[in-house]
This record gives structure tokens, C-alpha cells and sequence, in this order.
């Protein structure tokens, strides 16, 4: 017969089993008040909600805003002279044009680098001159959107031939195969001349470019500058315009000896803007989470004192006052964490399905989202970046106002607890 000793007979459980019966004792207490306990979780899901919705649309108008600029004319990123952002004169140029293209488009984070010899000029039609902006470009390397815009003919295909903005085109009375002119300063000052055939007009749905640019082949504008081998800048086209510092920083914004910069310094009031709002949101982001915060100190106030009698048991059964501030913790983890769950469900729900016509918006926002050059249907871009930040600071601010709200648990007198009433 198998003698049983005292010493054979565990009297301390394992410590894994203690935490996963606090676990499960902190999940059933949620319930015991169902009231209290949804109000959390609903206050929880709704500023998650909220946050990640508003910042994700915030994302998305301001990213289409940045692609669509991009798209067209100026690329995610630039490669240019260091002097040419700063005044854009025709000597300023990109020397070994095709070193620089060859070097650039070895790099997997560039999915499209277009060289581009842009100046300004008079271009005219017998006896109507307006001044344009004419952009040379090589159509076979070019960005897809230039030539999706294209609303009457076609997009370039050879020398000689030139697309026009669809508000300068009515503004000269041009149409597909009529002739223009273009005179300019050439690269040593002289005269630059060109005359090419409309093959197309486009409609960028910006007005600034509509009614001031002309795109013509990159040899016609080059030979007629008097450039060889130079161009004055390079678009890149990248995955998103968020990877364009990552891109500029890991070449020390410098190339080849040229500057390159990315689409805050390309478009700096569009970057201005953008900042402002974040800064202005995060102002209301703060403002909901320290509301969070204080309901979440209202409500473990409010379960200490209703469950005075309760924690006074446990104390006289020889739990410590930390492990019962343990076990609430888990209880605020718990509910924070189901409110994000809800919250960051719904998030994704509406961000994926929610398009906002700008018509909608009204006459006064109507008009400065056509200033911003937007689309007419707005939709947001779901933001992990703000889902996660969103995580964190609420499950950080819930679990600290719960240490706060149950430190009265270590001056808490076990008689007096044990005589209180609920």
C-alpha cells in the first residue's frame, strides 16, 4: 500500500492554473453586470469607431488627391537639377538622362520613371496666342492616367504630334488636326520653335492643367530646346505616395549628382493642408479617449463600491490586495477589448463600403473640393496606422484608469468590508 504523506500533497497549485482561474473568475464577473459592462464596451466601440472612420477618410481624400496629382504630371517622387524646383529655368536640366533613367528604374520600389522636358511659352493658332505650358514626354514610357484622359482623338504617338488641354483647346478654337505653334527660349537663349498637329485633347478634371498644358513627344521639345541627353525632371510613380521619403531617404535625396525630392516638396499647400487637418482631428481624437479615459474611472469606482463585500472576502480568505487589482485589470483588458474589436469591425464595414458624393456636400464645400482637384466620389482608405495607434492609446488609457480608480483596495479594512452593504 502506497504510504501518502503530507510532503507528497501539493498544497500551492500551479501558478498557471491560478491564472487561468482569475482569468475566468474576470470574465464572469463581467456579466454579473451586464448594464455597466455594455455601456463600456459600447463607449469603447464607439470612439474606436470613430477615430479609425474619420481618420481613414481623412487618408482617403487627401491619398486620391495626392495620386490624382501624381498620376498626371508630377509623379509620387522627382528626380530634378538642385536648382530647378526652386526656379524652374530651361538650362537647369538632368544631365546623362539615360544614366539616371537606368539607375532609378533598377530599384523595385519604382514602377514607372518618365523623363519630361516641361517649359513655358506662347503657343498660337493664326492669330490667337495663349500662354501654356508645353510638357515633352516619351508616350511609350509615360503614366497610364495621361493617357486614360484623353476625351476627344488619341494620346501621343510620334514626332510631330501634340495633346492639348480641353479648356485651352476651346480657348484657342482648336480641334483634332489643326496645327499650333509653340515659340519659347531655347537652352543657350535663343528661339525655340515647334509646330505640331493636334492628335487629342484630354481632361484631367483639374482646371489648372485643362487650361494651361500641352504635351508633346520628348524628342520634338528636346531637339527644339536645343537639350541632348538632359532632360529637367524624372516622375516617379511609386506604390503609394507613403513610400516616397522611405525612397528619398534611402538615396540621401541625392542621385547621380541630382536632387531627389518627393510629393510634400513637389506639392507643399497640399502637404500644408493635410498636416493642419491631422493636427486639428488629433485635437478631437485626444478629446474622445480622455472621455473613455473617465467613464472608465466612473466605472471601477463605481465596482469597488458596489463590491465592497465581495473583495472583503477575498481578503479574508487571504488574497492580496494586488492580485484582486490583477484580476479588475483583466476585467478593464477584457472590455477593451471587445469594445475595439466592435468598433474596429464596424470601421472596416463602413470605410469599405461608404462613398461620399461631392454634390453632397454642399455649395461651399462643393467648391473647395473642386479647388482641391478631388474626384466626385470620395471614399476612405482603411488606416492600420490609426487602427493600431487607436489600440494601443485606448487599452493603455483603460488599463491605467483602472489602477487608479481600485488603489483604494490597499487601505480597504477586510471588518469593514465584510459588514458593508451592496
Amino acid at each position: 500500500m502506497t504510504e501518502i504523506t503530507m510532503s507528497s500533497i501539493s498544497l500551492n497549485p500551479p501558478r498557471s492554473i491560478v491564472q487561468v482561474s482569475v482569468v475566468s473568475v474576470a470574465w464572469r464577473n463581467l456579466w454579473r453586470n451586464k448594464r455597466r459592462t455594455s455601456l463600456m464596451v459600447s463607449s469603447v466601440a464607439f470612439v474606436a469607431f470613430l477615430i479609425v472612420v474619420m481618420h481613414s477618410m481623412q487618408v482617403g481624400i487627401f491619398s486620391t488627391m495626392i495620386d490624382m496629382q501624381a498620376d498626371l504630371l508630377h509623379g509620387h517622387a522627382q528626380i530634378q537639377h538642385p536648382s530647378y524646383d526652386d526656379d524652374p529655368r530651361v538650362e537647369y536640366t538632368v544631365p546623362r538622362a539615360a544614366a539616371v533613367l537606368d539607375r532609378i528604374r533598377s530599384d523595385p520600389r519604382v514602377r514607372v520613371a518618365t523623363p519630361r522636358v516641361m517649359t513655358y511659352g506662347l503657343v498660337s493658332v493664326g492669330e490667337k496666342s495663349v500662354g501654356a505650358m508645353v510638357v515633352g514626354t516619351d508616350p511609350d514610357q509615360d503614366f497610364a492616367a495621361l493617357r486614360t484622359s484623353v476625351a476627344a482623338g488619341r494620346y501621343l504617338q510620334r514626332d510631330g504630334e501634340a495633346v492639348v488641354g480641353s479648356v485651352l483647346a476651346r480657348n484657342l478654337g482648336v480641334d483634332v488636326g489643326d496645327e499650333i505653334v509653340f515659340l519659347g527660349s531655347g537652352k543657350e537663349a535663343g528661339v525655340a520653335a515647334l509646330v505640331s498637329t493636334v492628335v487629342g485633347t484630354f481632361t484631367s478634371g483639374m482646371a489648372a492643367l485643362d487650361r494651361s498644358q500641352v504635351y508633346v513627344t520628348l524628342s520634338d521639345l528636346g531637339d527644339a530646346l536645343g537639350l541632348t541627353d538632359e532632360v529637367h525632371v524624372i516622375a516617379l510613380q511609386l506604390d503609394s505616395y507613403t513610400t516616397s521619403q522611405p525612397l528619398v531617404d534611402s538615396y540621401n535625396g541625392k542621385i547621380l549628382g541630382n536632387r531627389l525630392i518627393n510629393w510634400e516638396t513637389l506639392l507643399p499647400e497640399v502637404a500644408q493642408q493635410f498636416e493642419i487637418k491631422i493636427i486639428g482631428s488629433t485635437a478631437f481624437y485626444v478629446l474622445f479617449v480622455v472621455l473613455v479615459t473617465f467613464g472608465v474611472v466612473n466605472a471601477f469606482i463605481m465596482t469597488v463600491f458596489e463590491r465592497t463585500q465581495e473583495f472583503g472576502v477575498l481578503l479574508a480568505l487571504g488574497m492580496r490586495p494586488g492580485a484582486i487589482i490583477g484580476m479588475l485589470q483583466i476585467e478593464a483588458l477584457c472590455m477593451s477589448v471587445l469594445g475595439l474589436v466592435v468598433g474596429m469591425s464596424l470601421a472596416v464595414v463602413v470605410v469599405s463600403f461608404t462613398q461620399i458624393p461631392i454634390a453632397s456636400l454642399g455649395e461651399t464645400l462643393n467648391d473647395a473640393y473642386v479647388t482641391l482637384n478631388l474626384p466626385e466620389v470620395l471614399s476612405g482608405r482603411f488606416s492600420v496606422r490609426a487602427a493600431m495607434v487607436t489600440v494601443a492609446v485606448i487599452v493603455v488609457a483603460t488599463q491605467l484608469a483602472a489602477i487608479f480608480s481600485t488603489l483604494r483596495l490597499y487601505r480597504m479594512k477586510v471588518v469593514e468590508a465584510l459588514v458593508a452593504e451592496e
